[in-house]
């Protein structure tokens, strides 16, 4: 393959790399602050692009025109020299003081509209804590804590208060706007909502029966108890090892659904297994010391290191928005948290012994064979 080709595909690549609908596309927004965004970007995209051929149409035209077609040697004289036109070098200036203008006015005005509340609205409050490596919402309106995995209702904007436990991260859900970093010590916010046309208008809709290829769930639980949308989200700003790792998901529910959802995060863990299975899936966990970290409401596991595990077994996804969740990955997380999440407070503090050259020579303190992995998946997933 010539050269020359190589470098267009190579070119062509690059351009066409975020040219993709997908389930966290930025060119696809389904609340009015990615809305906003996207004319914004749109309005920077054209002007750029006039720029860009008009000052390639010169340049192309100039290359064509003047270039030299005799021989070039040491005796070749220059052509003739110029100093410009001041009349064409005053109206470029004008030119691009008014393009940076027309940049400029609806990029200012919406920073300003982005970071001022809806007035005349009632905004729902919820605080967001990012820790390494994984989300903790709290809803301090309602007395709702949940992780990785929370909900909103559509049509109602709703304020971020974003702080973080360690390390600097960055909140962002691309298809509703953002982002915003957390930082150690300081407190940032960022408002964003769910247009529940715009979401009607998809199918990213929570249900198994949706067959569009990469905007569903392969294992959704058919008695999932709410109906709604599921929007993708992650940290966006490198955090340590498993950044890539460090997602969530927001569930969008219409008023009916979001109300069910409030008083089911509100009720204590529930198991679909019986009394004797369920008190021996806790002994399970208890026996692990699983119940230092976690908390499981409705029971004497209440560790607050990691995410609370209540209503684990409704959840759509495990290991903070990484893995589905099915019983085999939950599984293997359990087993093997080092692997799908290296460096996390799990393995480090649980799972690992190191010998006097700070080498890990094996899983001491905590080892779960397969006899129990399998009674703590099913205990886990009964919690719904």
């Amino acid at each position: 393959m010539p050269k020359i080709l190589r470098s267009l595909l190579a070119v062509m690549a690059l351009m066409t790399v975020g040219c993709v609908d997908g389930v966290q596309s930025t060119l696809d927004p389904l609340g009015p602050v990615a809305a906003r965004q996207m004319s914004t970007f749109m309005v920077t995209l054209w002007v750029s692009l006039g720029i860009f051929a008009v000052v390639g149409s010169f340049l192309v035209y100039c290359i064509a025109k003047f270039r030299y077609s005799g021989e070039v040697t040491p005796d070749t004289p220059l052509p003739e020299q110029g100093h410009g036109s001041a009349i064409t070098e005053i109206a470029l200036i004008l030119i691009s003081v008014g393009l940076v203008g027309v940049i400029a006015l609806p990029t200012v005005q919406g920073v300003f509209w982005v970071g001022t509340e809806p007035e005349n609205e009632e905004v729902m409050v919820i605080e967001v804590t990012g820790q390494q490596w994984w989300w903790k919402f709290d809803y301090p309106d309602l007395g709702v804590t949940c992780a990785n995995e929370f909900a909103i209702p559509a049509g109602k904007p709703v304020r971020f208060n974003l702080k973080s436990a360690d390390v600097q991260h960055s909140f962002w859900i691309p298809r509703l706007g953002g982002k915003m970093d957390l930082l150690p010590g300081q407190d940032n916010w960022l408002w964003l909502e769910a247009d529940p046309a715009l979401l009607a208008a998809n199918n990213d809709q929570l249900s198994t029966a949706d067959n569009k290829e990469g905007m569903r769930f392969e294992h959704l639980p058919d008695d999932y108890p709410f109906q709604g949308y599921v929007l993708y989200g992650q940290c966006a700003e490198f955090c340590g090892d498993s950044h890539a790792f460090m997602k969530f998901r927001c569930l969008v529910l219409d008023d009916t659904n979001w109300q069910k959802w409030v008083q089911w995060q509100k009720s204590d863990a529930s198991s679909t297994l019986s009394p004797d299975e369920a008190k021996a899936g806790y002994k399970t966990f208890a026996k692990n010391k699983c119940g230092t970290c976690h908390l499981i409401r409705g029971t004497n596991a209440r560790g607050i290191v990691g995410p609370d595990l209540t209503h684990i077994g409704s959840r759509t996804s495990i290991a903070a928005g990484w893995l589905e969740n099915t019983p085999d990955n939950l599984g293997h997380w359990i087993q093997n948290p080092g692997e799908v999440k290296p460096g996390n407070i799990m393995w480090k503090t649980g799972y690992k012994r190191l010998d006097e050259n700070g080498e890990v020579v094996a899983n001491s303190q905590v080892e779960v064979d397969d006899s129990e992995k399998d009674i703590l998946v099913k205990y886990l997933s009964s919690l719904k």
